[in-house]
């Protein structure tokens, strides 16, 4: 079987896709070319009436998540000077909806980075990580390590000199995961359907302030989030989330 990205749906309505890493012959190794077919596979858009998905799930297929870049392909890296996983985690952190990553087995190297730019992280309690880049000669990116320092803390040196494998708790404990839980595609489902009942407008609001915030701008923080906070209040959506709360029902949120 060809090394993939595989996009399911497991809801009836589209708004829940599951973005499967499938290169079993190599324990998930992600290659230039599903790099690349994985950015394109998110949405360009909040979700809206026009835009039905309202959240993405990325997942190992089988037991690994995904042993880390494909070493075949590092000339490839070395000879153009830019990294596919790079390119890759730059979409998953700008996707307009909320990107939940779902680890299995092993997560290793680029996959970390991968995983480190989601919107939310679960992890299975049986899972292992490591980012050993310096016992390959390698230095990350600076948009990676910006990353990892600023969701591991003094724990990115830990992670990053050392390169040794360290496991679901350490992950948990050192802020690199959210939630370690025993079944983690089910978990990150259920975190999915949450969002998909969620108002879309607040939710992409939402995600576009707290990534204002992480952008340490603060100049320009407040005018960012005032500008998601104006949008929520003006639309209809809000209407229905208060008339549903009343009213003691679900609410049915249309995006606008």
């Amino acid at each position: 079987m060809a090394p993939t990205i595989r996009c399911t749906s497991f809801v009836d309505d589209d708004a829940i896709c599951v973005l499967t890493i499938s290169n079993p012959r190599k324990r998930n190794a992600l290659t230039p070319s599903m790099l690349s077919l994985l950015a394109t596979l998110l949405p360009s858009a909040p979700a809206s009436p026009h835009q039905p998905l309202r959240a993405v799930i990325i997942e190992g297929d089988g037991a690994t998540f995904s042993s880390g870049f494909d070493l075949a392909a590092i000339s490839g890296v070395r000879d153009s000077g830019v990294d596919p996983i790079t390119v890759a985690a730059a979409a998953i952190a700008a996707c307009p909806v909320p990107v939940i990553a779902a680890v299995d087995g092993a997560c290793y190297g680029g996959a970390v980075e991968l995983l480190a730019a989601c919107a939310l992280r679960v992890t299975s309690s049986s899972a292992r990580f490591a980012v050993p880049a310096v016992h390959l000669g390698l230095v990350y990116p600076a948009s990676g390590l910006r990353r990892f320092r600023r969701l591991l803390g003094h724990n990115a040196e830990r992670v990053l000199l050392v390169g040794r494998v360290f496991s679901a708790a350490d992950a948990c404990a050192w802020g690199l995961v959210h939630d370690v839980v025993d079944d983690a595609r089910a978990f990150a489902r259920a975190l999915a359907r949450d969002i998909a009942a969620a108002a879309p407008l607040a939710v992409a609001g939402t995600l576009g302030a707290l990534r204002a915030i992480d952008n340490d701008n603060d100049d320009n923080d407040d005018e960012v989030i005032n500008d998601f906070r104006a949008a929520a209040l003006g639309s209809a959506d809000l209407d229905e989330g208060v008339c549903a709360a009343n009213e003691k029902r679900p609410a049915t949120f249309a995006g606008r």
